[in-house]
């Protein structure tokens, strides 16, 4: 033998098709994780904007009773008669 000269090969096939395979997952798990964020933010932007309705008709309606309340003549109750 002589110096540097190669003693034995090591076939690393297996391992570099392990190691394919697992970056795919990672990938596929990266992928998903990117999904359910994007799922997420729309559905968290979709309840924002049903309370942001929710607000403006309760708002809508308070200024509506407020209105009839100022434009209705005061009610006369049993007690205040009595």
């Amino acid at each position: 033998m002589k110096a540097g000269e190669k003693i034995l090969k090591i076939d690393t096939s297996a391992s570099r098709l392990e190691l394919e395979k697992i970056e795919d997952q990672l990938a596929k798990k990266v992928n998903e994780q990117r999904q359910l964020r994007i799922n997420l933010e729309k559905s968290l932007s979709d309840l924002h904007g049903q309370i942001e309705r929710q607000k403006l008709d309760a708002d809508r309606k308070m200024s509506a009773l407020c209105s009839s309340r100022r434009s209705s003549p005061p009610r006369k109750t049993a007690a205040a008669s009595v």
